[in-house]
């Protein structure tokens, strides 16, 4: 099982293992700051959209995303240093729309790859 999740977190650039330093890990953050900044800027223009095609704008917004997804983004979602969670893609089949009579919130999946470092790391 070591071994695997050696070769595992290996794949993913290292995760921590790159990013030991408080600069690396803060451009991490950003990165998924800017992600979290993106989504509600999309959320935010929604309700400008005519009702019939909204889902479809999203669909197209996501799969954007999808394309420019960087390698190393991260959901801060755990506190503690011993679980990063990766965000692979985000299905654009999946998002679902709720309706609110002056927003447009919006639920995505997130495919993401839980690691559990190496204690040494």
């Amino acid at each position: 099982l070591e071994g695997f999740l050696e070769r595992d977190w290996a794949q993913l650039g290292g995760g921590w293992g790159v990013a030991k330093s408080s600069r690396e890990r803060a451009v991490m953050l950003r990165r998924s700051s800017r992600m979290v900044k993106v989504l509600c800027d999309i959320g935010n223009k929604l309700p400008s959209l005519q009702a019939v095609s909204r889902r479809r704008e999203l669909q197209t917004a996501i799969q954007r995303i999808n394309q420019k997804l960087p390698k190393d983004l991260y959901l801060p979602i755990y506190q503690g240093r011993y679980k990063v969670f990766w965000v692979l893609s985000l299905p654009p089949d999946e998002v679902v729309l709720f309706r609110t009579n002056k927003r447009v919130p919006f639920m995505l999946v997130a495919e993401i790859q839980c690691v559990v470092p190496h204690p040494d790391w």
